[in-house]
């Protein structure tokens, strides 16, 4: 599955789904999308342990996959969905559970 992230609400640029597309081929691969209730505002900033801030979006992508996963990160791209409902979140399909 390919995903192409909305920007602002608005359909992106051909130059930029000609980029998703490139990275999509050369580096992500197949994926798996799910998406996640609840989030106001992925621009929100949350506070850690440390004292450094994060963006809500920043925090998701940066969440650590499981021992045996294919990629470091669990989710690949974090976005709004076009009505800005929920979140729409990547992972590689083939980390999905059967």
């Amino acid at each position: 599955m390919l995903y192409i992230p909305l920007l602002d609400g608005h359909n992106p640029t051909p130059e930029f789904q000609a980029k998703i597309i490139f990275n999509h081929e050369k580096y992500l691969g197949d994926e798996d999308v799910f998406s996640i209730g609840g989030f106001q505002d992925l621009k929100n900033t949350i506070t850690l342990k440390s004292s450094s801030s994060v963006s809500l979006q920043t925090l998701l992508k940066s969440i650590p996959s499981s021992n045996g996963m294919s990629r470091s990160q669990l989710f690949q791209h974090v976005e709004p969905n076009a009505s800005g409902i929920v979140t729409m979140v990547t992972f590689q399909e083939q980390d999905s559970l059967p």
